[in-house]
């Protein structure tokens, strides 16, 4: 973040020198943020079992191993906030399944988002991940993250029960306008 902020980025390339950019014209009309969770990670004895994210008892985790931290879009948004200019999140969303924990995740993070509009962040909008559920590079078809379930051979799509409380909170923000 400090790059964005002042235009100076520094890094290291393996078994070279360090690379430096400086300068960098840095003025933002705007800063997108993904925010899906924050990992925690479960120390292991054995490396024959493979490394994976892990919650704290009485936390709940999605099909694709993230653990619902709605707190932690909250403190993404007072961070990159230092960049003073208005913030969109522009990925947030969850895979589930047999969407089980659509309803409990959206309710969550929108109510840390709206704490921190409350707070007096700039968040101008925000967008699900993703509206209907598409291919993911690592997993195919196999994860769902969409509002809609897209039937593959129909391409008949239908909101599945968990979005709508996604739904009800947008008509209940268009009733208070």
């Amino acid at each position: 973040m400090d790059f964005l902020k002042t235009g100076y980025f520094k890094y290291y390339i393996p078994l070279k020198a360090y690379a430096t950019y400086e300068n960098f014209e840095t003025k933002l009309d705007f800063i997108g943020l993904n925010y899906y969770s924050h990992p925690l990670l479960k120390m292991q004895i054995s490396y024959s079992e493979p490394l994976y994210s892990s919650c704290y008892e009485g936390q709940e985790m999605s099909d694709y191993q993230f653990r619902l931290y709605p707190e932690g879009l909250y403190r993404a948004i007072e961070e990159i906030s230092a960049l003073e200019v208005p913030i969109y999140i522009t990925e947030n969303g969850i895979p589930d399944n047999n969407d089980t924990k659509r309803s409990l995740f959206i309710n969550r993070y929108l109510y840390s988002l709206s704490k921190a509009i409350e707070d007096g962040f700039d968040v101008r909008g925000y967008f699900y991940w993703t509206l209907i559920d598409n291919f993911e590079w690592n997993e195919g078809f196999s994860v769902k993250f969409g509002l809609y379930d897209v039937d593959l051979d129909t391409q008949k799509r239908t909101l599945k029960p968990g979005a709508s409380a996604y739904k009800n909170i947008i008509d209940k923000w268009k009733n208070i306008k």
